[in-house]
């Protein structure tokens, strides 16, 4: 049932007469006329009595008011909703953010200032270590965006990468470590400690690949695998038994631990 003639419909309902409806339709009464019979022809029946003093509803009319009343509403209240998501003052905003981002002081306050700005969007949050397990949401339809480290956007051109920082990534250890009794060391150095690997496919897990194809020296098999930071700095950081301290390795970003990351010199 074409909106427009419902407006027309009820206007002509507001008014009782095809002349003074026309006029606050902005129409001429002809074409207002015309309308009103094509949606009389669409319901088959006749919507209004004619008389001297103008027109009333039939009963079919007076039916037909009590729906089209609220289908006007409703579709009036459509249109400003997508007017509005189309100025980004409604809808939904799925972003995945990775740790390190967490813990940044730039994205809350970007968060605060957005909801602030639109109080009429929804925004979603989510949480997630792994880039890759975003680019595979974001492919699907998921996320709108998300915020992590790059991935290789070679088999698809519907998704946009934009640069906004570069950051640091290195060799975490407890403190007391025996590495840290060197301030220079090369990959064969880490060989005598077990390694805390990522899964298998992401930046982390390849960035370690690329460390030791560079140095012409076999992958280790890690001794941990595990997707979880927390997880990762409490290896760094656990009260071990005497004679048995913890000694194993990991490489992270320095936003995910910023108060005690240090980059050792690496060949």
């Amino acid at each position: 049932m074409d909106l427009r003639r419902l407006e027309h419909f009820l206007t002509v309902l507001k008014t009782g007469s095809f002349g003074s409806a026309a006029r606050e339709l902005g129409i001429t009464q002809s074409g207002l006329t015309k309308s009103i019979q094509t949606l009389e022809d669409t319901v088959g029946v006749p919507l209004f009595l004619r008389h001297s003093r103008g027109v009333e509803p039939t009963k079919y009319g007076e039916t037909l008011a009590q729906h089209a009343t609220l289908m006007h509403a409703q579709a009036n209240k459509a249109l400003n909703e997508i007017d509005a998501v189309k100025n980004g003052n409604a809808g939904s905003l799925s972003i995945g953010v990775t740790p390190s981002w967490l813990m940044e002081e730039v994205l809350p306050k970007v968060v605060s200032e957005l909801t602030k700005a639109r109080p009429g969007l929804k925004l979603i949050v989510m949480h997630h270590v792994s880039s890759k397990v975003y680019l595979e949401m974001l492919l699907a339809g998921g996320l709108d965006m998300f915020i992590g480290t790059e991935q290789d956007l070679s088999e698809t051109d519907d998704i946009e990468f934009i640069s906004l920082m570069n950051d640091v990534h290195g060799v975490i250890v407890r403190k007391g470590h025996p590495l840290l009794q060197k301030e220079h060391h090369v990959i064969a150095d880490f060989d005598p400690y077990g390694w805390v690997h990522r899964e298998a496919g992401t930046h982390y897990g390849r960035r370690l690949e690329a460390l030791y194809f560079e140095a012409g020296r076999p992958l280790p098999t890690p001794a941990i695998q595990s997707n979880s930071i927390p997880f990762k700095g409490a290896r760094r950081n656990r009260i071990c038994p005497p004679r048995r301290r913890n000694t194993s390795l990991t490489l992270i970003s320095a936003r995910s631990c910023p108060h005690s990351f240090s980059q050792p010199s690496t060949r």
